[in-house]
């Protein structure tokens, strides 16, 4: 229990937690048959882990993934990177300091050890997906829970009606360049999965958990509850909307009571599709996202006539619409 307590705790400590940029080098005169190789290694670690009712972590194909704890009430991004055939290294970033882990994956048991070989021992989890998020509420009676349905998910939170489910063409990860050139550090990474939206770039990063808000339920009774607004600081609403033909998905910040809130929408660009995020009264784009780093910063700063922004008179049409 002391080696638990350990690996948590270090990461707890971290002031601001941020997943590090995962850089990818394609040698050149490399073939389909390497790029196949590289494929398989990363899903030999790609999967979910637990340890018994204390954490979790989630490892993504993309180099990503996910710690949390419920004894900690510890949420963490991280990025992971293959050291050898059986041996993986997992990468915190705190803004001023990389804190590294070793994980090292055996017959479906993943170790994960500090730098002060504190260990904690994860067991693969096979034949369901748990809900991370549920797995960190603290009504028990979500303990191991398997996402099934929203009615399910309601946590104890007053207005809370349950997780908000993200359209699934819009969820991945998308990518936004602010320069031209080939400088990553202009890169902002935007993660959508089926309740969260996470951004990641040089300078910050955050996630939000969207959930569903009872209609008429009036917020302001908890603005001054520290305990409410501590349990639902990561929260927003989530809402569909139609506007002029394209699907909207309309945020707000948990108890927002003022401002247009953020918008998300689908377009055709290029000949493929793009993410945009917009602001506003004028639902002006704040950035247009795509499914790979090299087209985002051969497209970086790049405005679209049917995507409107503060500074061109565009308006939203249902002619180059994607999800209509």
């Amino acid at each position: 229990m002391k080696k638990v307590v350990g690996i948590a705790s270090m990461i707890l400590a971290m002031t601001s937690l941020a997943a590090c940029s995962n850089k990818t080098t394609q040698p050149k005169g490399s073939t389909a048959k390497s790029s196949q190789v590289t494929k398989t290694k990363v899903a030999e670690i790609a999967g979910t882990y637990q340890d018994g009712k204390n954490a979790v972590i989630l490892f993504k194909k993309d180099g990503t993934g996910r710690y949390v704890s419920r004894k900690d009430d510890l949420d963490a991004e991280f990025t992971w990177k293959k050291k050898n055939s059986s041996t993986f290294v997992v990468t915190i970033n705190d803004r001023k300091n990389n804190h590294e882990f070793t994980a090292k994956l055996a017959k479906g048991k993943l170790k994960l050890k500090d730098a002060d070989d504190q260990t904690e021992t994860f067991k693969r989890v096979k034949g369901h997906k748990l809900n991370l998020d549920n797995f960190l509420a603290k009504d028990k009676s979500s303990e191991n829970q398997v996402a099934t349905s929203n009615a399910e998910q309601k946590s104890t939170v007053a207005g809370d009606e349950g997780l908000f489910d993200i359209p699934a063409d819009m969820q991945g990860t998308w990518y936004s360049a602010d320069n031209a050139g080939n400088d990553n550090s202009s890169i902002t990474t935007l993660t959508l999965d089926k309740h969260r939206i996470s951004y990641r770039n040089q300078e910050e990063s955050g996630t939000v958990i969207l959930h569903k808000m009872t209609k008429g339920f009036d917020f302001s009774r908890y603005v001054q509850d520290q305990s409410y607004t501590e349990a639902t600081k990561n929260w927003s609403r989530g809402y569909l909307e139609t506007y002029r033909g394209r699907r909207l998905l309309h945020t707000y910040s948990w108890m927002q009571s003022a401002g247009a809130g953020g918008y998300y929408y689908l377009a055709h660009e290029d000949g493929q599709t793009v993410l945009v995020s917009a602001s506003g009264a004028g639902m002006w784009a704040n950035a247009i996202y795509w499914k790979d780093q090299a087209t985002a910063q051969k497209n970086a700063n790049k405005s679209f006539s049917d995507i409107p922004t503060q500074d061109n008179d565009a308006t939203l049409n249902s002619d180059n619409s994607d999800d209509e």
